[in-house]
């Protein structure tokens, strides 16, 4: 397994970024570098049927470490709790976010997505559900989204030999985002996510 450490982030020139939000209730975390997604397996985040129904095609998926050291069984749930109750503004590195974690399935959150230009930022308008995933939820792209109405990204939370992951996989419709921008600029958003996540676990 290779592990390369490197919608928030300091202008990125030729990959773009997410609009990203300081953490309000912990000490920022210092950008990271691109990380390059591990092979650990993502747990589930949702039935496959669910994501067939979109008509939608994988843009991307990775898994990224929250911590860098080995943690005993429960961290998923130490971590779920500290993004949930600590999540946008905090945690969750993308404008728009809810305070808090919606625990009710189609709560809908007005995200907005910032890119290199000529791009520019973007309404990512996206409804949350949990769909039934113990530490998981994913999102449902609203119409005026810039990967296309309907479109899918699953978050989930899991230990591998006992290392903590974020496991990310996002199903597009039709992005308005040329597809290496668009990855490019989710790899280093959701690194700084799961980077968030280790940094309010220990603060927590």
């Amino acid at each position: 397994m290779r592990r390369t450490l490197g919608m928030t982030l300091a202008t990125v020139a030729a990959a773009g970024s997410l609009a990203v939000t300081t953490p309000a209730s912990a000490a920022p975390v210092a950008p990271i570098a691109p990380v390059t997604a591990v092979t650990a397996p993502i747990a589930p985040a949702a039935p496959t049927a669910d994501v067939a129904a979109a008509g939608s095609r994988l843009l991307y998926k990775y898994n990224f470490q929250i911590v860098k050291r080995k943690t005993k069984a429960g961290a998923e749930k130490k971590a779920y709790n500290a993004l949930k109750k600590c999540f946008g503004g905090c945690t969750f590195p993308v404008k728009g976010a809810a305070k808090k974690l919606p625990t009710r399935d189609g709560t809908t959150m007005n995200l907005t997505a910032c890119f290199a230009d000529p791009f520019g930022c973007k309404k990512a308008p996206v409804k949350v559900y949990r769909g039934g995933v113990k530490y998981g939820w994913h999102f449902i792209a609203k119409k005026g989204h810039f990967d296309g109405t309907g479109s899918r990204i699953y978050f989930t939370i899991y230990r591998k030999h006992g290392y903590l992951y974020l496991g990310v996989r996002a199903y597009v419709t039709k992005p308005t985002i040329p597809d290496k921008l668009n990855k490019n600029t989710a790899n280093r958003t959701w690194g700084t996510f799961a980077a968030n996540i280790g940094h309010k676990m220990g603060s927590s």
